[in-house]
């Protein structure tokens, strides 16, 4: 399975490449044209951007931001990925 590159402060972590695959526009749009091959390539997205992109939102504005705790916990839920 292809798998999908997220940064942490302290290393790596994956993710099924085959659940962001169908919210690659929103890929596109959040990360100036870059596909999500591309944002691999360069080293993955953060959590909260991984979560904007599954959700087929904009990454939150600094006064909307919450925590990348918050989008790391969410995204694993919807990730169905276990801590």
């Amino acid at each position: 399975m292809k798998e999908f590159p997220i940064m942490k402060n302290k290393g790596k972590e994956y993710i099924p490449y085959d659940v962001d695959k169908p919210h690659e526009e929103q890929a596109l749009k959040n990360h100036c044209g870059q596909t999500l091959d591309r944002l691999a390539e360069r080293g993955g997205l953060s959590w909260a951007e991984a979560y904007a992109v599954l959700t087929d939102s904009k990454f939150p504005s600094i006064k909307e931001y919450i925590s990348e705790e918050f989008y790391e916990k969410k995204s694993k839920r919807l990730y169905q990925i276990q801590s």
